[in-house]
């Protein structure tokens, strides 16, 4: 490879990083005009293509797979180009792979998904008389990826059979065993599903990946996001029971961990979308209500552990061990809780504002958290506000722009 491609290379391996497209373009654009103009140390190569391609996704546009089809024609006819081949300009798996992942963050296009799938088979296809385009995990992962962002019904189960495909050319030795990582993209898909019964086969899919890692596959080993995919799943449902169900599988998190899988350590997340599943709450009878409440206070307290608090009983010890940290969101999804659950009156308003001081004084008050507080119970945030001096009057409510609240209030919102 010429010295100068490499140099060009590395300058637009740094526009990726950034995703930034115009100078990206300028600087391909006049490798190929030098490149014709002769200077043959000048001439894009196979990883400037696929640099490009990286340079479109990480820009976030909505047309990165587009884009990545364009530059994967235009790579294919400079590599045929006269009636040669020229090597260094033969694509492979890796720029393969690109143009998938590229497909996988396209937004634009509802078939997105078809055709990263129809990009897998020509891979397929191919690498029977060419093993450099053999299609490998990250393959399979980013259809899969492509599937979970797309709007299609089906999704989980176009995932699946992906998943399985790659599971029986594992059995059979041509393929590696699926990840964490393709394990994850089929478990979002399943859950992003709108098909009935597409939470059932994630968790279906969880208790697979047990069984398979308890048999020795060490890649089907239950993870962190596997295991907030699951809960997340359930708690953003329609299933009448998705409040146990999302209890039930942090649990199975807990124990899971509490046996000696650190990769499966419930964090932030586990406990907020437990919150939030009490908190979207259909309940209509009073003692219910009471009981779903009671279950995001559960895991609400799991925040703010005392020594006090583990020693009698209130809160499991293993929540104690694993030094859980509150978001803008624990706050946000609790105060939900309590206006949704509770009965309007004192005892509310006072839970409601114990909530509002602890955010106080983890400097986790965003937006969303003060106007909850303030829609439900506006003597707290004006009593809030007294403390530092302020008055309500003061405070900025401008569309889409944070209030002028206190620095002190929101000093961990982004941590």
């Amino acid at each position: 490879v010429a010295l100068k491609t490499i140099a060009y290379n590395s300058v637009l391996h740094g526009f990726a990083k950034q995703g930034s497209v115009e100078e990206a373009q300028g600087l391909f654009e006049e490798m190929k005009r030098r490149h014709q103009q002769g200077y043959a140390a000048e001439k894009p190569d196979v990883i400037t293509f696929s640099t490009m391609i990286e340079v479109f996704i990480n820009s976030n546009r909505t047309d990165a797979g587009s884009n990545a089809v364009h530059l994967l024609d235009e790579l294919e006819h400079e590599y045929t180009k006269g009636g040669r081949q020229d090597k260094s300009l033969k694509p492979d798996t890796h720029f393969y792979n690109s143009v998938l992942r590229a497909w996988a963050s396209s937004d634009d296009d509802e078939d997105a998904a078809e055709k990263a799938h129809k990009v897998l088979q020509r891979m397929e296809l191919s690498m029977a008389g060419d093993e450099k385009v053999k299609p490998d995990i990250i393959s399979y992962t980013a259809v899969c990826q492509a599937y979970a962002n797309s709007n299609m019904t089906d999704a989980g189960e176009r995932a699946e059979e992906i998943l399985h495909q790659v599971e029986t050319g594992a059995d059979s030795g041509i393929l590696p065993y699926p990840d964490s990582y393709l394990y994850s993209a089929v478990m979002l898909a399943h859950v992003r599903s709108k098909s009935v019964g597409s939470r059932e086969k994630a968790e279906q899919l969880f208790h697979r990946m047990q069984q398979l890692y308890k048999s020795g596959r060490e890649e089907a080993k239950p993870n962190t996001r596997i295991l907030n995919l699951l809960i997340s799943g359930w708690a953003t449902s329609r299933n009448r029971n998705k409040i146990a169900k999302a209890s039930e599988a942090l649990e199975q998190m807990k124990v899971i961990y509490k046996a000696g899988n650190e990769d499966a350590r419930p964090d932030t997340y586990s406990y907020n979308w437990v919150i939030l599943a009490a908190a979207r709450s259909t309940a209509r009878k009073v003692q219910e209500k009471r009981r779903h409440f009671n279950i995001a206070l559960q895991h609400f307290r799991a925040f703010h552990i005392s020594k006090s608090t583990v020693d009698n009983g209130a809160i499991d010890h293993i929540d104690s061990s694993i030094n859980l940290v509150p978001n803008s969101f624990t706050y946000i999804y609790f105060i939900q809780a309590c206006k949704y659950l509770l009965p309007s009156g004192e005892d509310r308003d006072k839970l409601i504002g114990k909530a509002f001081e602890l955010a106080r004084r983890n400097g986790m008050v965003n937006k969303k958290v003060f106007m909850e507080v303030h829609q439900a119970v506006p003597s707290i945030t004006e009593a809030g506000l007294l403390e530092e001096g302020i008055g309500l009057d003061e405070i900025s409510f401008s569309e889409g722009k944070n209030p002028d609240i206190p620095a002190n209030w929101t000093s961990q919102v982004h941590r």
